[in-house]
C-alpha cells in the first residue's frame, strides 16, 4: 500500500531547457502557493543524472503531482517515474518545443501554466513503451527528423538560418530507408525518409503528422513518410500545417516492429537515441493521468 503523500506537488525543473535559465522558480512559487496547504517541493535536475536516481528521489518524496517543468525530454523523463502510480503529471512548458504541452492545451506563460495545476483536470493517457529505451509520451521517430535532432545537439547555430542549414545538411546526406514494418496485421516493406511513432498529433511547431492522433484511444499510428522536400522539412520546423497527405502512409497499431539493413538514426520525444537496425514499439495504454488545460483534447 502507498504512502500517503508527503507533499502536494514536487516541482522536477530543468534549468537547461529551452533558450535560457527560465524564471526564479523560488520566487514564483512562494507567490504562488501562499497557502501551507498546498504543499510543495523544488528538485533540480543537475547537468548530469542518472534517471535512476531521480526516480529514486521522486518516490521517496511521493508527491500527489509531479511538475515537469522542462521541455518534452523532462515530461518524458517524469512520466517514466509515474506511469502506472497514482501520481499525477504535471507539465510547466519551458523547452523549444514542447510539443506534448501543446497537444494537451497547457499554455507557455508560466503563470497560467501554474492555474493548470489549480485547475486540477486529470485526464488518461497512454503511453508508448520503446524496447528498452522506456517510454515515449509524444513522438518518436526514425530516419530524417532523428538526424535533424543529432545535428542540433552538436551544432551552435539558432534562429531561421541555424534551421535552415541544418535542414539543407539533413536533406543532402539523408537517404530513404527500405524497411520492413510489422504489426498485428502483418508485414509490408516500404522505403521512407523518416518512420514516425506517434502517441499525439503533431510536432511541437505545430506541424500535423498524425491527424488520427489520440493520446488516450489505447492505439498510436505508425507514419511512414515516403516523400519529403526541403520545403515540407522547414516547414516542420518553423511553422504550423499539415503533412500533405498523399506522401504519407498511416497504420493504426497496438504493437510494432521496423526493421532496417542499415542501421537508422532514432529520437524519442527529442532525445537523440543512436542509431538501430531494428526498433519494437507497444502501446500501454492509459499508464499515465496528466492534467490537461482548458483547451479541448482531442478524444476518440
Amino acid at each position: 500500500m502507498q504512502n500517503k503523500p508527503s507533499v502536494h506537488y514536487l516541482f522536477l525543473i530543468n534549468k537547461k531547457s529551452g533558450a535560457n535559465d527560465g524564471p526564479d522558480w523560488e520566487a514564483v512559487l512562494q507567490e504562488k502557493f501562499p497557502n501551507v496547504s498546498l504543499t510543495y517541493q523544488i528538485l533540480y535536475l543537475p547537468a548530469t543524472f542518472e534517471p535512476e536516481d531521480i526516480n529514486r528521489q521522486v518516490k521517496e518524496i511521493n508527491p500527489a503531482v509531479l511538475v515537469a517543468a522542462g521541455g518534452d525530454g523532462t515530461v518524458a523523463l517524469a512520466a517514466s517515474i509515474v506511469a502506472h502510480s497514482s501520481i499525477i503529471l504535471g507539465i510547466i512548458p519551458q523547452g523549444s518545443a514542447n510539443g506534448m504541452a501543446k497537444e494537451l492545451g497547457i499554455p507557455a506563460d508560466v503563470e497560467q501554466a501554474l492555474d493548470i495545476l489549480l485547475q486540477h483536470n486529470p485526464s488518461a493517457c497512454d503511453l508508448i513503451k520503446i524496447d528498452n529505451m522506456g517510454y515515449c509520451v509524444h513522438l518518436a521517430d526514425a530516419g530524417l527528423n532523428a538526424r535533424l535532432i543529432k545535428y542540433f545537439d552538436e551544432g551552435n547555430g539558432r534562429g531561421m538560418l541555424g534551421y535552415a542549414k541544418v535542414v539543407l545538411k539533413s536533406m543532402i546526406r539523408q537517404r530513404k530507408i527500405t524497411l520492413q514494418l510489422t504489426t498485428d496485421e502483418g508485414t509490408v516493406t516500404r522505403a521512407a525518409f523518416m518512420v514516425v511513432f506517434a502517441n499525439a498529433s503533431k510536432y511541437g511547431t505545430g506541424a500535423v503528422i498524425n491527424p488520427e492522433g489520440v493520446v488516450h484511444d489505447g492505439y498510436f499510428e505508425v507514419v511512414v513518410v515516403k516523400r519529403l522536400n526541403f520545403g515540407a522539412l522547414l516547414g516542420m520546423l518553423i511553422k504550423p500545417g499539415l503533412f500533405n497527405p498523399e506522401k504519407i502512409e498511416i497504420f493504426k497499431v497496438k504493437n510494432v516492429q521496423i526493421s532496417a539493413k542499415h542501421a537508422m538514426h532514432f529520437q524519442v520525444d527529442g532525445e537523440y537515441k543512436g542509431r538501430l537496425k531494428k526498433v519494437e514499439a507497444s502501446i500501454e495504454p492509459s499508464a499515465l493521468q496528466v492534467l490537461i488545460g482548458d483547451k479541448e483534447v482531442k478524444t476518440k
